[in-house]
């Protein structure tokens, strides 16, 4: 074997070495593996509680699953191509829905956010939600509590219309406000 080929094996053998120091110098401080010391418990109580955010998450589960209608008063909204900004006529629109909502506190609410058939499943769901909680965002800050709130992105699963054109693209790119009493 030339010098060459011992000092490349020397170094390589090296940094293996010094790899595995470290790996085994960060699993002894705890870093990223259990360390084997017991854990002092968690109260019941602290255990049990559900962590920020995670009360609205688990109101606006419950309810998903109901059955939701549309009413006449509430008007939907629609977006631009792969956008989920409100436009300022669909602002005046949520405004004038909000002040149905507020007249009938105890509707549930759901938001639905719809897309064109344009882009992946994926994509489109994602985008879908999107769309439904920049409303429910809005409407929360109009007064509308967030218990009263679901939200969910139907993507392109749900088309008003299924013609490829312009027209009918700008129709399925569209937020809408169903409630159950």
């Amino acid at each position: 074997m030339s010098p060459l080929a011992h000092r490349t094996t020397a170094l390589a053998l090296c940094l293996a070495g010094a790899s595995l120091a470290a790996c085994a110098r960060a699993r002894a401080r705890g870093s990223g593996r259990d360390s084997g010391a017991p854990r002092p418990p968690v109260p019941a109580e602290a255990a049990a509680q559900p962590g920020p955010g995670e009360v609205e998450a688990q109101e606006e589960a419950s309810l998903r699953g109901k059955d939701y209608r549309p009413v006449i008063d509430l008007a939907r909204i629609h977006f631009g191509y792969d956008r989920a900004e409100l436009s300022s006529e669909a602002r005046r629109i949520l405004e004038r829905n909000a002040r149905w909502l507020a007249a009938h506190p105890r509707a549930e609410v759901q938001i639905q956010g719809h897309c064109d058939q344009r882009g992946t499943t994926e994509y489109n769901i994602a985008l879908g939600q999107r769309r439904a909680s920049v409303i429910r965002d809005y409407y929360k800050g109009l007064g509308v509590p967030l218990r009263r709130m679901s939200t969910i992105g139907y993507g392109e699963e749900l088309p008003e219309c299924e013609e490829s054109t312009e027209t009918c693209w700008r129709r399925n790119r569209r937020g809408v406000t169903l409630i159950r009493r």
